[in-house]
């Protein structure tokens, strides 16, 4: 099947914005089934970059077993926004896992 990417935007109570990403072989069908999810929790459909504006798309990745400056290091050539050691178990060990947010 040919999959495509859609995104929907959306107002739920009070001004709320949501982005309802899906992939889909069928876009109608999946626009009939997001507005009808939508309208059922009281929510309406906004028009396309009503919503997407005030919204970032990031991740985050886990990287374990592994030391710290060799994660710094790579988290900043790939121009990563934030490295956080991850709380070691209670053994007083120091910590071998960082979350790296984009």
């Amino acid at each position: 099947a040919d999959f495509q990417e859609v995104l929907y935007e959306a107002y739920g109570p009070g001004g709320t914005g949501f982005l309802v990403a899906c992939l889909t072989d069928n876009v109608n069908r999946s626009a009939s089934e997001v507005k009808n999810a939508l309208t059922k929790g009281g929510a309406k459909v906004a028009e396309p970059g009503s919503v997407q504006f005030n919204f970032t798309r990031s991740g985050m990745v886990l990287v374990e077993d592994t030391a710290e400056d060799a994660v710094f290091e790579a988290a900043m050539e790939a121009g990563a926004d934030d490295v956080v050691a991850v709380p070691p178990e209670e053994d007083g060990e120091p910590s071998t896992s960082f979350k790296v947010d984009d």
